[in-house]
């Protein structure tokens, strides 16, 4: 059986900080995911990265690729 976060129930999370680009396949899923856990816990975050395809994490030339390492360190230094 398929298990995605959107099947789970969280009674705490820690500060989560979801992301998809905007051409990601599970853009959607992923837009669903935070909305949901928005609305149960304040330290949700969601960004998503215009024209991006899926795994554009990976491709450090890209500029969305860097602009998401900077938000990951500004996310985990808690700014």
């Amino acid at each position: 059986q398929a298990v995605t976060p959107m099947d789970l129930e969280f009674s705490n999370l820690p500060p989560s900080f979801i992301v998809a680009g905007s051409k990601d396949q599970l853009a959607e899923s992923s837009r669903l995911c935070a909305e949901s856990l928005k609305g149960r816990f304040d330290s949700v975050s969601y960004k998503v990265y215009p024209g991006e395809a899926h795994g554009f994490f990976n491709r450090s030339a890209r500029p969305a690729s860097q602009e998401l390492r900077g938000d990951i360190i500004e996310f985990l230094s808690g700014n």
